[in-house]
């Protein structure tokens, strides 16, 4: 399964992708493919939720609040685990 990146994000059909096997998320869109580990998105994510000032309907809040009350629960392979939000 993809997530398809559709909230005024360029270029148009951008989507994102994980499979459980690696640790890495790639972005593909027509012409562009992108491979990053998972330690560089997550500083990426981190980097975004911090390194501006908030604005009154900022969506970082909400991402935040989703990311705190995260679960872990079974994954999808077999002895694996991911977190539910």
């Amino acid at each position: 399964m993809s997530l398809v990146l559709n909230q005024s994000t360029l270029p148009e059909g951008l989507t994102v992708k994980t499979f459980g096997h690696d640790q890495t998320v790639y972005f593909n869109a027509t012409g562009i493919q992108i491979e990053m580990s998972m330690s560089d998105f997550c500083d990426m994510v981190a980097y975004v939720l911090s390194n501006t000032d908030l604005m009154p309907s900022d969506p970082r809040r909400e991402l935040l609040a989703r990311i705190t009350s995260g679960q872990k629960v079974r994954g999808y392979n077999e002895g694996g685990h991911r977190f539910s939000m």
